[in-house]
């Protein structure tokens, strides 16, 4: 029998859970706690994998951890379903990132590995932050681990037309801006990791909520009837969003919540 009373929020964590140097206001904390208070399932959907989603997620009471843009879903502290890139195309990737100029990210549940001899400051600056977080293997692709996504940090010197028609195939490529791409295994988002949750709690669609701020929310923003975007946003997910909110720091998320009458 479907679940006609809970609500299912889903929740971004960079941008819209968590802004600039781990800053989380304690209204966001008040408000996520709140909204289970009252009998509704909170989910954060990220595109981080599960080793780095899982050392910002620790800060929230949560039903489940949707990882990865969709490669894995933990409820409850069990996997029930993941993705793992075939080890072909993992070694592709580390040839070809030589071959055509990227600086390489590979992710995957039990952490994170750099190409070695990092060009770009941008891939530099996220390995550091990948590192204080404690999901970096140190040892980068020496360190032997299963890859769910990954991304590429591109510049000048890179032959991208190369790199998407060798990999636009197999995988869905989201431009974040800044040469910035983020590499998402075919069949898998943000709005496929809500569809899963949705049949498992057999919850209806039409109670279903999404809180974003990126691109790669588009998926999830699309994939359910309300829809938020925090005030500060890609101005993509506009078209999207059935409800802006304030800034994060501005009280946004809980802000969201009361007027939407979630809590």
């Amino acid at each position: 029998m479907e679940n006609l009373q809970k609500k299912a929020l889903f929740f971004d964590i960079d941008g819209t859970l968590v802004g600039k140097r781990g800053f989380v206001p304690d209204s966001t904390m008040r408000a996520l706690f709140r909204a289970r208070e009252l009998g509704n399932l909170v989910f954060i959907n990220t595109g981080r994998t599960y080793k780095l989603a899982l050392c910002a997620a620790k800060r929230f009471e949560t039903d489940g951890l949707l990882c990865g843009c969709g490669t894995e879903v933990t409820i409850g502290g069990s996997s029930l379903y993941e993705y793992i890139v075939p080890a072909k195309r993992v070694e592709d990737l580390k040839r070809d990132c030589r071959l055509m100029a990227f600086d390489l990210c590979l992710e995957g549940h039990d952490g994170v590995g750099y190409s070695e001899n990092l060009r770009t400051p941008e891939a530099k600056r996220l390995a550091d932050f990948t590192d204080r977080e404690g999901a970096l293997f140190k040892d980068g692709f020496e360190h032997e681990f299963e890859v769910n996504k990954f991304c590429i940090q591109a510049d000048e010197k890179t032959d991208l037309g190369a790199f998407k028609e060798e990999y636009s195939t197999d995988f869905d490529i989201i431009d974040r801006g800044g040469g910035f791409f983020e590499c998402v295994p075919k069949g898998h988002s943000k709005a496929t990791a809500i569809e899963y949750v949705l049949k498992h709690f057999d919850i209806p669609a039409d109670r279903a909520y999404a809180f974003g701020d990126s691109t790669n929310d588009i998926s999830m923003l699309k994939a359910v009837p309300h829809a938020v975007i925090m005030g500060d946003h890609d101005k993509e997910t506009e078209k999207y969003a059935d409800f802006i909110t304030k800034r994060l720091e501005d009280d946004g998320i809980e802000y969201a919540m009361k007027s939407l009458k979630i809590i």
